[in-house]
């Protein structure tokens, strides 16, 4: 199943930038270094980078060196993970995202 989300902030620059719409794959295989989008709410949904995999949680990471979340701080339960995110639309352009 496929979800679209319009990505918002600065936290995945320079590779995915406010504005852009991710195109994320629930049912795909999640591996390390992957961007995902985590459901950290019930209204508020996150793209990052998995940077680690546990046998139930995971942590992630921004690419923005500039910047900070909490969501990155702590270990996170795999269970709201939505997905894969396998493709990026920036106005014209699309992008594959690695």
């Amino acid at each position: 199943m496929l979800k679209i989300f319009k990505v918002s902030g600065d936290s995945m620059l320079p590779k995915i930038k406010s504005g852009d719409i991710a195109v994320v794959n629930k049912n795909s295989r999640i591996s390390e270094g992957d961007i995902i989008a985590y459901r950290v709410s019930t209204l508020m949904v996150i793209i990052k980078r998995v940077k680690r995999i546990y046998v139930e949680k995971i942590t992630l990471a921004s690419d923005n060196v500039d910047t900070e979340s909490c969501f990155c701080q702590v270990l996170l339960p795999r269970s709201s993970i939505v997905g894969k995110v396998f493709l990026m639309f920036r106005g014209p352009s699309v992008i594959f995202p690695r």
